[in-house]
């Protein structure tokens, strides 16, 4: 109830910023630069985004960034992270009930729609990321199990996927385009494989392939 509580708020909240392009996704800052990973709805996002949080990086946002289209900033949201139930268990310190496994069939992907246990960003040690330039992009593919590692993307698909999480481009029509061409000439653009969250956190964490 709580976790529907507060993604009730948020989409509230960013449902009128239609001062900033709106996009689905995680959202961190190093070193005074955003690391964005824009996602379809995934449950295991804001879990990934929590690990990154608890490596060191200053929070955006678990699936959702507003991104000013003139200063080209990714600006944060000072919301509780929601967790996944399931994988409350990687933050083992936190006094959360995990999700019952009844409640999840195994191979079915639910997208975003699960239990989420809401977690205050003060609780992962964390705090709430200044708006910050767009450095790099990460698109995440979440494959439980798999090897986790990067892997080459086309910009053409990387312009696909970023459209695809842009959330308001009614509203921003062909300006929007414009700025996210302009992200991915600007920005370093990776693919993640994550198979296991914890790997992948902290691959992000060291940055690109080769280093920094």
């Amino acid at each position: 109830m709580a976790g529907r509580l507060v993604s009730g708020v948020r989409d509230w909240t960013t449902a009128h910023s239609n001062e900033f392009v709106r996009v689905r996704a995680g959202g961190v800052v190093w070193d005074g630069g955003a690391t964005l990973l824009p996602s379809p709805p995934q449950q295991h996002l804001p879990a990934l985004v929590g690990l990154m949080v608890r490596a060191g990086a200053r929070y955006l946002g678990d699936e959702m960034i507003n991104v000013d289209p003139i200063l080209r900033r990714a600006h944060g949201l000072a919301l509780p992270l929601l967790i996944d139930a399931m994988d409350i268990g990687l933050f083992g310190d936190l006094e959360r009930a995990p999700a019952r496994k009844e409640r999840r069939q195994a191979g079915i992907d639910l997208g975003a729609k699960t239990p989420r246990r809401p977690v205050p960003l003060d609780e992962l040690g964390g705090e709430l990321g200044q708006p910050a330039p767009i450095r790099r992009l990460v698109f995440p593919s979440f494959h439980p199990g798999q090897a986790t590692g990067w892997r080459e993307i086309p910009r053409a698909e990387a312009l696909f996927r970023l459209t695809e999480a842009s959330l308001n481009l009614h509203v921003w029509t062909e300006r929007a385009f414009v700025l996210l061409q302009d992200l991915l000439a600007d920005a370093s653009i990776q693919a993640l494989v994550v198979g296991d969250l914890e790997e992948a956190a902290d691959l992000v964490a060291k940055g690109e392939p080769g280093g920094r």
